[in-house]
């Protein structure tokens, strides 16, 4: 039989080939436990056989990798300037009125969104509660929130803590995230200073003289903003007309006697 001609030259050329590069790690899916991989490595040393190729061994590793509990992050803490989570709200807002925008946050072992737990640590998440929905924490107003507080004043800082679930038996990790809350002023109506005193409580005798000066007004009045307040008469619940009995000045709030008919 004839053979082909070229055949013989293309059998010595593979024959001069150098053997193929060492294969790389192989991975096999994951299944319930350790993640579990098989890794086949080829070990090539520099010495040759009498008939051209390298020497070589080949094993074989059964690597399994045990999942441990991560810390949760909180993305606007995390990946955000320094003020990206400063607030403002006015006070005096509605219970649940939202604070700025969410914060996002991620856990890379939770199963699902309901794996953190949130909550707000520190003096000034007073009259303040967080909400979720699914990988957000929503800041809400929860109480009464006064600008003229004396003790937490209009500047507050506060903690918001997300807290994962322990699954690994090491403890529960938490992220925490600075949040500075200030609160806008805004005009606040004046009020008696005790809800006790009424008009009812003044006792004048018939023989007052006109002009005489019975109360003053403005010890029975306070305003949290400090404005200046106007004083004037007007009639009472059964529509009787307290004028001219008595005279206010409207600055002051200088109660007077306007007639002495008593």
């Amino acid at each position: 039989m004839r053979r082909a001609p070229g055949r013989g030259r293309e059998r010595a050329e593979r024959r001069a080939r150098p053997p193929p590069p060492p294969s790389r790690a192989r991975t096999h899916r994951p299944t319930a436990g350790p993640r579990r991989y098989a890794l086949r490595v080829r070990a090539q040393g520099n010495t040759f056989r009498d008939d051209g190729s390298q020497r070589s061994t080949l094993h074989e590793v059964d690597l399994r990798v045990r999942d441990v509990n991560e810390s949760p992050w909180l993305v606007d803490a995390r990946w955000k300037p320094e003020d990206a989570l400063d607030r403002t709200i006015d006070e005096n807002s509605a219970v649940g009125t939202p604070i700025g925008a969410p914060i996002q946050s991620h856990d890379v072992d939770a199963r699902d969104e309901h794996a953190l737990v949130y909550a707000l640590e520190g003096a000034g998440a007073a009259g303040l509660r967080v909400s979720r929905s699914e990988w957000e924490a929503q800041l809400e107003v929860a109480g009464a929130l006064n600008y003229e507080d004396p003790h937490l004043g209009h500047t507050r800082s506060l903690t918001l803590v997300a807290t994962d679930t322990d699954f690994d038996g090491r403890g529960a990790l938490r992220a925490r995230a600075a949040i500075t809350l200030v609160l806008g002023d805004v005009n606040d109506p004046p009020a008696l200073a005790n809800d006790d005193v009424h008009a009812t409580d003044l006792v004048i005798p018939r023989d007052v003289p006109q002009g005489a000066e019975v109360a003053s007004l403005a010890t029975f009045v306070h305003d949290e903003d400090h404005d200046a307040l106007a004083y004037t008469m007007v009639d009472d619940a059964e529509g009787r007309i307290a004028a001219p009995l008595f005279d206010v000045d409207g600055q002051s709030g200088r109660l007077a006697v306007g007639t002495p008919d008593m």
